[in-house]
């Protein structure tokens, strides 16, 4: 049951999200809550107690504190199971992962680019918002408007229209230039590969060749000398 914020239990309030789901996000709607008889009335995170407190809101009696991790660690497994494709299960697991989301106008641009990275790029965040339009739309106590939404479609659009960096692929280096100027292949490289992404998702200026291999200079320098 859910005493709060729902009208319904979490199986009929599944069904009746993948019924308002679009074909695209259905089987994300019907397993988006599917993690949270696993963590009803979980300890809530002292930080989450924290910003509740300072915000003056009573602490929920009833909870499902992080129900959107166990529900996308399920989904894979039974997704698997059924032998759904590699790409349809990796799809519907990031959906039921970041069904949750929570956008702040406070959010810098550097935030706004790595929640896309997060969800896993644009086409994706386009499916999370039909998803959480259904999420909604299936329950009449939902506190959701589409305001929401438009706000964060409006703010991407903004961080789109400048140079965004989202994924290795399009950073100015690729592995075979750490490897010319020294660092040896293996699992260095994508640990390295990784590293320069994160930082040209904070900072887009930085995606230029001499200023990834002085970033790269910097903190490998050990193994690069070597």
């Amino acid at each position: 049951m859910q005493p709060e914020y729902h009208v319904e239990d979490v199986y009929m309030h599944s069904l009746h999200c993948a019924d308002e789901a679009s074909d695209a996000v259905k089987l994300a709607a019907l397993f988006h809550d599917i993690g949270k008889p696993r963590v009803r009335n979980v300890q809530f995170e002292p930080a989450y107690l924290k910003r509740l407190k300072e915000k003056g809101k009573p602490v929920p009696q009833h909870h499902f504190f992080g129900h959107d991790g166990e529900s996308a660690k399920m989904t894979e497994i039974i997704m698997k199971r059924l032998k759904f494709s590699n790409a349809e299960i990796e799809k519907t697991v990031k959906l039921v992962r970041w069904h949750m989301f929570y956008y702040q106008e406070e959010w810098t641009d550097a935030a706004v680019r790595r929640f896309i990275h997060r969800v896993g790029g644009e086409e994706m965040v386009d499916l999370l918002f039909q998803l959480r339009i259904a999420d909604a739309a299936s329950n009449p106590k939902s506190a959701f408007t589409p305001d929401e939404i438009k706000k964060l479609e409006e703010r991407i659009a903004l961080v789109r229209s400048c140079e965004m960096v989202l994924k290795i692929t399009d950073m100015a280096i690729d592995g075979n230039d750490l490897m010319e100027i020294g660092l040896k292949p293996g699992p260095a490289i994508g640990k390295a590969l990784n590293f320069l992404l994160d930082r040209v998702i904070d900072d887009p200026n930085l995606n230029r060749r001499e200023n990834l291999f002085a970033i790269i200079r910097e903190k490998y320098k050990k193994e690069i000398q070597n």
